[in-house]
């Protein structure tokens, strides 16, 4: 079929050409680290797929590699444009709700990737809480701040994947602002599973933002009340 593009035959040839100005990498996670790098260092501005790498030291290294080339290094955290995140977004920026107590959401897929390369421990480098749980603590760092501590569970439950996890639980905590301007903890967990999740519900202490149908998930904040 004709698209009316050109096309290479690899992919250094295709990051290294001049008039390129932006590379998109939209490969399994293990190309990731290869691709980005040698993108940057040609003086590309690169837009990643989620999650970023496999692991931390690679993820560093890419985040490097920006930073001495002086481009931008984005990440494809599409979950930020949904219409019910960028609302909420909105209505916490904009101080129309009180401080957040905390904050907490779920995540998973129903296991369609089971026997695809998504269920290849050295291809992917994780299991639901890289593929999955990259959604929501980026969402997390987004309406709150950095993390400043963080603890987590992993498990093979269900699906025959190990070492890859198909059951997991994040908790952290993040230091942001509160109403009188001081610093405040505001916990927040992140359970993840490679199954049809179940909606955890709790009991609200005042109002709260309710993002549900976020791709296989909800992300839940109690406000304070004022």
């Amino acid at each position: 079929m004709e698209v009316g593009c050109d096309y290479c035959s690899g992919w250094e040839s295709a990051v290294s050409r001049s008039d390129v100005d932006c590379v998109m990498v939209s490969v399994p996670n293990k190309f990731h680290h290869d691709i980005v790098s040698a993108a940057l260092e040609a003086g590309k501005h690169v837009f990643c797929e989620k999650p970023l790498a496999r692991d931390p030291i690679e993820a560093r290294e890419m985040v490097v590699a920006a930073q001495r080339s002086r481009r931008s290094l984005k990440v494809g955290s599409n979950l930020r444009y949904f219409p019910s995140v960028l609302k909420a977004k909105e209505l916490l920026d904009g101080g129309e709700i009180d401080e957040v107590l905390f904050a907490r959401g779920w995540i998973g897929h129903s296991g369609w990737q089971i026997g695809t390369w998504y269920s290849d421990a050295e291809i992917t480098g994780g299991g639901t809480l890289l593929d999955n749980g990259c959604h929501l603590l980026d969402l997390y760092r987004w309406f709150l701040g950095e993390v400043e501590s963080c603890i987590g569970f992993v498990s093979t439950s269900l699906w025959p994947i190990s070492p890859l996890e198909d059951t997991a639980m994040a908790s952290t905590t993040i230091e942001c602002p509160s109403s009188s301007g001081a610093l405040h903890a505001v916990p927040i967990t992140c359970p993840c599973a490679t199954r049809s999740p179940v909606d955890p519900r709790h009991g609200r202490r005042g109002p709260f933002l309710c993002l549900s149908r976020l791709s296989w998930g909800s992300l839940q904040m109690p406000c304070k009340m004022s």
